[in-house]
Parts: structure tokens; sequence; C-alpha cells
């Protein structure tokens, strides 16, 4: 399997009081990524994790520059902020068995 995931954490300082807003922010990605799929997720009141799955490591550094913009706005705009972030290739994939 050649696909690559790139998994993030954010904390949101107003707090997570809206997820249509998330939604539509979400939807604005629509025909500008390569990513395959994106998982946005609630983990508490204050924090939201993701997933961005590629269709392989070449793929996603090429979109990196591109990436790192949308959270420059997020940043800015959302006022969130990324706790961590960890990638790496992904090994199985249950809706490919």
């Amino acid at each position: 399997m050649k696909k690559w995931a790139v998994y993030t954490k954010w904390h949101h300082s107003d707090g997570i009081n809206d997820h249509q807003a998330m939604r539509d922010h979400m939807s604005t990605l629509k025909g500008k990524t390569a990513a395959e799929e994106i998982l946005w997720w609630q983990v508490d009141a204050s924090h939201h994790q993701s997933v961005l799955i590629y269709p392989d490591e070449a793929t996603a550094k090429e979109e990196r520059a591109q990436l790192e913009a949308n959270r420059k706005r997020d940043v800015e705009n959302v006022k969130v902020s990324m706790v961590e972030e960890v990638q790496g290739p992904v090994i199985s994939q249950f809706s490919e068995l």
C-alpha cells in the first residue's frame, strides 16, 4: 500500500460550538486538495483531530506548501493552534481489504 496519512490535533481557543461551520469550512477544500479523504472529529469542547489520506507520500509532499498556507489562514481566522502532527505510510485500510 502506498497511501500516506497526515494526522493532526488542534486546539480551538474559543471552543468548538458550530459543527456546521466546520463542515462549511471543509467544503471549501473540495477540488482544491489531492487528499483522497479528510476526516475531522471532535475530542472535547476545545479540541478536534483530523486525518488526511493521500494516494502516496510524493503527493502529500507536493501539496505541503498549500497545506501550510491553509493552516496559517486557519490559525489567524478561526483562532486554532496545532497541538501535534504525525504522518506516515498507511499499512492497512479496512475499505481496501
